[in-house]
């Protein structure tokens, strides 16, 4: 277990200080905090430590909205159950011990656990760990904190993670999946939703097999995530520490196996997007934190927790690509630099260039007997793909081949972009950057032809892998 609070300049005190800093400098911060009575205060109880994933969002998110919206001062002060990464429920009474003595002359206003480990410790000694304390459960599963409506003064602000809802997509964006890899770390929490995954994800069995990685390191799962089998996805749930004992802290994990993966990777969580996972269903754990505050507002303003309703953050749609325009002054800097760059790198003419090569490496395709066309200017170019290239005859719009074609260019590396609308329904879109390289070009056309290749043999019922 750890503790930080914020010195009253607001630095903070180095990770490595470790319990020094508990006993040294903890005592002046409250001495100090003793000339500021009109503050509220409020102790954040961390599962892992204040720098994992996903947690670490979820309370950055809560003070930094808390302070915002609170009439008084806060001040906040924060421990971690570092044990959970390793154990739960093992002899806790001397970290409540040691909670109580540090708040003993001044009480906190609020406790606010953090994640499932948080959480469950709160509960199960609520008796004896500041019991008249109004007290939060934040940024956990609605599953783990069902008996917070039995408890006084307590109330959750709880996630709903849709198990089941995370394969549905990953079988609606890559049909074909076969094989689902289910990234869980070696934790209590780990082999918790293992349990939980295996019992969700039995309905899928008829459809995919699953594995998941709770006994290997992560070293063992870079091996085996560069070399996955065709038709395989990945889901990266919770990897705090893996089999052999190692933490990691952040995104470290994610960002590691995404470097080496040979499959396309999905997730659960609003923050690991832009890390490598592709677009769909997420949390946003910037909003756990949110709705938590709003709570906490309203508690440290006098009411009972547990009158409060509090309905669950849902899983929510968010794309792999974002097209849109924002108006405000730091997007409106990044415009004008990138301006600046394209006039500066001459990257029109660039694409002059570069369009016409990739409009000669596509024009092999003409031939191909399911395009019906390569059109475009530039690097904006369209391949339309039919049943018949003579007659073009289209597919039966029930056979879904644009989103076969898309996920099998997932499943060698690539994204393309599905378009087509009216008569022309099945329509890949290319739009590469303007720095894209000859190299880069090659591949492009390649993975679009075995993809196609791949779409179609795939609906005849023979092998897309050749």
């Amino acid at each position: 277990m750890t503790f930080e609070r914020p010195l009253p300049s607001r630095s903070r005190f180095p990770a490595w200080w470790g319990l020094w800093a508990v006993l040294v400098g903890f005592p002046s911060a409250l001495s100090t905090a003793q000339d500021t009575p009109t503050h509220k205060r409020v102790l954040i109880l961390h599962s892992f430590g204040r720098d994992f994933a996903t947690y670490a969002e979820v309370s950055s998110s809560f003070q930094t909205e808390l302070a915002r919206l609170s009439p008084q001062p806060v001040e906040f002060f924060e421990a971690s159950l570092e044990t959970a990464r390793f154990a739960w429920a093992t002899n806790e009474g001397p970290l409540v011990t040691y909670l109580h003595s540090l708040f003993s002359e001044r009480p906190i206003d609020l406790l606010v656990s953090v994640g499932g480990p948080a959480a469950q410790f709160c509960l199960r000694q609520r008796e004896t760990l500041f019991p008249s304390t109004p007290l939060i459960l934040a940024g956990v599963d609605r599953r783990w904190v069902d008996d917070a409506s039995k408890q006084d003064h307590a109330v959750a602000v709880p996630v709903a993670l849709n198990l089941p809802g995370v394969i549905e997509n990953i079988l609606h964006v890559l049909p074909d999946t076969e094989n689902i890899v289910v990234v869980l770390g070696g934790s209590p929490l780990g082999k918790l939703w293992r349990e939980e995954t295996e019992r969700e994800y039995s309905r899928f069995s008829n459809r995919v097999r699953f594995t998941w990685t709770n006994e290997w390191s992560l070293e063992e799962m870079e091996r085996r995530l560069a070399a996955l089998p065709p038709r395989t996805a990945i889901f990266f749930g919770e990897l705090s520490v893996d089999a052999a004992g190692v933490p990691y802290p952040r995104h470290t994990a994610l960002a590691r196996l995404h470097t080496i993966a040979n499959a396309p990777m999905f997730g659960l969580f609003e923050t690991q997007l832009g890390r490598g996972i592709v677009g769909g269903p997420l949390v946003s754990e910037a909003e756990s934190g949110r709705r938590a505050a709003s709570t906490a507002v309203r508690v440290l303003n006098g009411e009972a927790p547990e009158s409060i309703d509090t309905p669950p953050v849902a899983l929510s749609y968010r794309p792999t690509i974002r097209v849109t325009t924002i108006a405000f002054a730091t997007a409106c800097a990044v415009s004008d630099k990138v301006l600046e760059i394209v006039e500066r790198e001459d990257l029109v003419a660039r694409v002059k260039t570069m369009g016409a090569l990739l409009a000669q490496r596509l024009s092999r395709l003409a031939d191909h007997p399911n395009v019906g066309q390569v059109r475009g200017l530039g690097l904006m170019q369209a391949v339309e793909v039919v049943r018949d290239r003579d007659t073009l005859e289209r597919f039966p719009a029930e056979e879904r081949i644009t989103r076969r074609i898309v996920a099998a260019g997932l499943g060698r590396g690539v994204f393309f972009y599905p378009a087509g609308s009216g008569p022309a329904q099945d329509v890949i879109m290319l739009g590469p950057p303007f720095i894209i390289t000859e190299t880069d070009i090659d591949l492009l056309v390649n993975v679009l032809e075995e993809s196609i290749d791949a779409a179609v043999s795939r609906r005849s019922g023979a092998s897309p892998d050749k």
